[in-house]
């Protein structure tokens, strides 16, 4: 199955954070582009952490991601600093020395293997380790978590 941005978005799965979050990935690399507004800055490619800041000590317009400039360089050395940073930081990423990447439908980029994950979510879906309840839409699944959390702390 080839998964579009329409597929994804009928089970709720809005952007590349959530596909990284099902598949258990720790960061993904994303390109920001360039914008020439009050704002203004270079183009970027940044690793993004989920649920952690893989540069704490970032300015605050890298919402403490580690950033890799595109200003001398083209587009596709910066990635490939950026994929070696990764590798270079297994233990905080979470991705093995060497591995390759694979582009999302929103146009960035996690491990390899994590679209495979994503439609083994949409074909299998995933069972609830609390009560077995087996979901195939992601935000019924979390708000399902977020209810048993609920209980749990009345």
């Amino acid at each position: 199955m080839k998964l579009t941005k329409k597929i994804l978005r009928e089970a709720n799965i809005i952007n590349s954070w959530d596909i990284g979050k099902i598949a258990h990935n720790r960061v993904i690399l994303y390109y920001e582009h360039a914008t020439h507004d009050r704002l203004a800055h270079c183009a970027t490619w940044q690793v993004s952490g989920i649920g952690f800041k893989t540069n704490p000590e970032a300015a605050w317009y890298d919402h403490g991601c580690k950033t890799f400039i595109v200003h001398d360089k083209n587009t596709e050395e910066a990635f490939q600093e950026a994929q070696k940073w990764c590798q270079e930081h297994h233990e905080l990423t979470g991705t093995k020395p060497r591995e390759k990447w694979e582009r999302d439908p929103h146009g960035n980029y996690h491990p390899e293997g994590t679209l495979a994950k994503i439609e083994n979510f949409l074909k299998d879906g995933r069972n609830c380790s609390m009560c077995g309840q087996n979901f195939r839409n992601w935000l019924a699944y979390r708000n399902h978590l977020y209810q048993h959390k609920q209980e749990a702390l009345r």
